[in-house]
């Protein structure tokens, strides 16, 4: 009952961080790792 309460959907809370079809987010570091939390917030849509 909890993952109902989450503010995403559970499937984007796994740290392999799974590619979700869509366009691709350019990345400022490659080299991070993709448990980077900017990673989350990329794939939200917030862009730096």
């Amino acid at each position: 009952m909890i993952l109902l309460y989450g503010p995403r959907p559970p499937l984007l809370r796994p740290g392999p961080a799974p590619r979700t079809p869509g366009p691709a987010v350019p990345r400022e570091s490659p080299e991070h790792s993709t448990e980077d939390p900017a990673d989350d917030r990329a794939r939200a849509g917030v862009t730096r």
